[in-house]
């Protein structure tokens, strides 16, 4: 590679990147608009019909044990673990959609 290529990262040249104690490139605000579409997508699937696919896949439930080692975190538990509400309460919260956006107003901000 020659040297006048700028490698990117989360759309920055290595020239823009500073710090961590200064937030010139926005890595801060992106993190949080991913969380809040994230939270978004979440609120949206579940009040969608119980039937549709994505609704299905967002509330199913494995069963049975895994193997041996390190265990592998759902999305859904990372989601309950971000919002520090149990499943069921967002499901309830996701349900009123204004409560819900106010959920994510606290989250993400």
């Amino acid at each position: 590679m020659g040297q006048n290529q700028n490698i990117k990262i989360a759309k920055c040249t290595k020239f823009q990147i500073v710090a961590n104690d200064t937030n010139k490139s926005g890595i801060l605000e992106r993190l949080l608009e991913i969380r809040k579409r994230k939270f978004r997508w979440i609120g949206h699937t579940l009040r969608k019909e119980d039937g549709e696919i994505p609704k299905a896949a967002l509330i199913w439930n494995p069963q049975g044990n895994r193997k041996r080692g390190r265990p592998r975190n759902s999305w859904r538990i990372s989601v309950i673990k971000e919002a520090g509400r149990s499943w069921n309460e967002l499901r309830f919260l996701a349900a009123d959609s204004q409560k819900w956006k106010g959920l994510i107003d606290n989250l993400c901000s």
